[in-house]
C-alpha cells in the first residue's frame, strides 16, 4: 500500500476515532461514509494541516484553509496546542455531500527519525 494512501487511511481513521471516542462501536467504513468525505477530501484536509508543522516550527493559532471544489467540502485545520515535540490539531469542516460541519481534533507527533505519526 503506498504511503500517501497509508497516511490518508490513518487521518481518516484519526478523524473518526475523534468524532465518535471509540472506533469500536461502528466499522470504520460506516463511520468514513458518515463524515461524507472522500478519500480527496482527507488528503486534502491532511495536507492542509501538515503545511502548519512539518518542515517549519509550528506556532499556536496559525491556520490552514483547504477546499476540494470536486466535492464541495471544505474546512480549517489549526494548532491549537504544542506539547514537546507534538502539536494538537482542530479540524473544522463541512463535509459537500452532508453539508455538516464537524469539528475533530488531532494530535501529531514528530519522532527521532523526522517523521510525524498520529498518536492518543
Amino acid at each position: 500500500m503506498p504511503k500517501r494512501l497509508i497516511a490518508t487511511a490513518l487521518l481518516a481513521a484519526a478523524v473518526l476515532t475523534g468524532m465518535s471516542g471509540t472506533a469500536s462501536a461502528k466499522s470504520i467504513h460506516k463511520m468514513i461514509v458518515d463524515t461524507g468525505l472522500t478519500d480527496a477530501d482527507f488528503q486534502i484536509m491532511g495536507d492542509a494541516g501538515r503545511t502548519l508543522y512539518v518542515d517549519k516550527t509550528a506556532k499556536v493559532g496559525a491556520e490552514a484553509i483547504w477546499q476540494n471544489p470536486e466535492t464541495g467540502s471544505h474546512g480549517t485545520v489549526e494548532v491549537q496546542k504544542i506539547e514537546g515535540n507534538c502539536v494538537i490539531l482542530q479540524h473544522l469542516y463541512v463535509s459537500g455531500r452532508t453539508k455538516k460541519q464537524t469539528s475533530t481534533w488531532l494530535k501529531q507527533c514528530k519522532q527521532p527519525n523526522g517523521s510525524w505519526v498520529l498518536t492518543p
